[in-house]
């Protein structure tokens, strides 16, 4: 029986994830950072968004969904952005 706690979310791979709202305020922002040092990255790389979403094998629109904090990244998708902006991963972590 599904729960009446709402509509759950979907991860990038599709699967369930956990709902944005069940996130403690902490790891809203630590994912808010995360994604805005991505963001950064990607311009100075001067890649778009969709060079970027091919060269770690997800979708446009699932990428897009990563720099704007709607979904937990995965540790394999960040060594790969990484890499297409030719980063050190510690550089798009927040201090």
């Amino acid at each position: 029986m599904p729960s009446s706690s709402g509509p759950r979310t979907l991860d990038t791979t599709g699967n369930p994830g956990h709902r944005p709202d069940s996130r403690t305020t902490r790891e809203r922002r630590l994912y808010r950072a995360v994604a805005a040092r991505i963001k950064r990255a990607r311009h100075a790389a001067g890649l778009s968004q969709t060079e970027m979403a091919k060269s770690v094998g997800m979708t446009r629109g699932a990428y897009a969904n990563l720099e704007m904090a709607r979904y937990r990244i995965l540790l394999e998708h960040l060594y790969k952005i990484a890499d297409a902006c030719q980063v050190d991963v510690k550089g798009l972590l927040p201090p």
